[in-house]
C-alpha cells in the first residue's frame, strides 16, 4: 500500500487533531495535550502553513498539494533529499515531495472509528522560534519541530523517520539553518540532533533536570550556531 506526503490543509485540521491525540496515547512521553499544542501553534504568528505535513494512505481522491510516492509528475516540481533546490510549495497545488516507497505499511483492516476520513496516519509541523539573549532580544531565527505523530498501527515501519528526514530537507531548502525540539534524544540523535548544551544554548523555561538532554538542536547548515549563545523557548 502506498502513502502520500503532502501539505496539511484546513480541511484536515479535525482529523489531524484526532490523529495526534490517538498517537500520543501510546507515546513514551506525553502530557495528553499534544493535540491542543498543535492548535496553539497554528494560532501564533510563528506558524508556517507550508511547513505542516501529513502522510495519508493513497486513495483515488487526492487533494491539491498531494505529493505521491511517484517521482515523475509533468505538472509540478519535485523536492527530494538529493535535490537542494528551493522550490516554491505553492505551484497551483501540484508540487511533489518525493516520498520514498513506503509500500510495506501493513493493510487497512485496522479499526480507525475515531477518525471520520480514515486517511491520515502521520503528522508533523514546524514553526519559527528564536534564540534570544538574556534581555529577551531575538538574535537568531530558527525552526521548532513539534510534534511528530504516527498512529500506533503504522509504527516500526519507517513512516515517522522518513517523514522527519524528508521534511527536514524541505526546511533546509527554505533557508532555515537550525531546528530545535523537545523529544526523546535516543530517537532523534539518528537524524543528527544533539542536546542544546553542546551548542552553549540554554532553555528559557522550566524542564525536568533529568530530561534536559531531550532539549535538542540540529544544525542543518554546519556551524550555524557557532559564536551564538543564548536561550531557547519551545512552549
Amino acid at each position: 500500500m502506498n502513502t502520500n506526503l503532502r501539505l496539511a490543509e484546513k480541511e484536515d485540521y479535525d482529523e489531524i487533531y484526532a490523529v495526534v491525540k490517538e498517537s500520543f496515547k501510546t507515546a513514551y512521553h506525553s502530557d495528553g495535550k499534544e493535540q491542543d499544542f498543535v492548535v496553539k501553534l497554528r494560532n501564533t504568528k510563528d506558524y508556517i502553513s507550508d511547513l505542516e505535513f501529513v502522510i495519508e494512505l493513497e486513495n483515488n481522491n487526492s487533494n491539491s498539494n498531494t505529493c505521491s510516492s511517484s517521482i515523475s509528475n509533468n505538472s509540478g516540481n519535485n523536492i527530494n533529499n538529493s535535490n537542494n533546490s528551493n522550490n516554491n510549495s505553492n505551484n497551483n497545488g501540484n508540487n511533489n515531495i518525493n516520498n520514498s516507497n513506503n509500500n510495506d505499511i501493513g493493510n487497512n483492516s485496522f479499526n480507525m472509528e475515531y477518525i471520520d476520513n480514515k486517511d491520515i496516519i502521520a503528522h508533523i509541523m514546524y514553526t519559527k522560534t528564536y534564540v534570544m539573549d538574556d534581555k529577551g532580544n531575538k538574535i537568531h531565527e530558527a525552526i521548532h519541530l513539534a510534534p511528530v505523530s504516527v498512529l500506533k498501527e503504522y509504527r516500526n515501519k519507517h513512516i515517522g523517520s522518513n517523514l522527519i528526514k524528508k521534511t527536514l530537507a524541505i526546511v533546509k531548502n527554505k533557508g532555515f539553518d537550525v531546528v530545535f525540539l523537545a523529544g526523546d534524544n535516543k530517537f532523534y540523535k539518528q537524524f543528527g540532533f544533539k542536546p542544546i548544551r553542546f551548542f552553549g544554548i540554554k532553555y528559557a523555561g522550566k524542564f525536568p533536570e533529568d530530561l534536559l538532554d531531550n532539549l535538542m538542536a540540529l544544525e542543518l547548515v554546519p556551524h550555524s550556531l557557532n559564536n551564538i549563545s543564548g536561550f531557547i523557548f519551545l512552549d
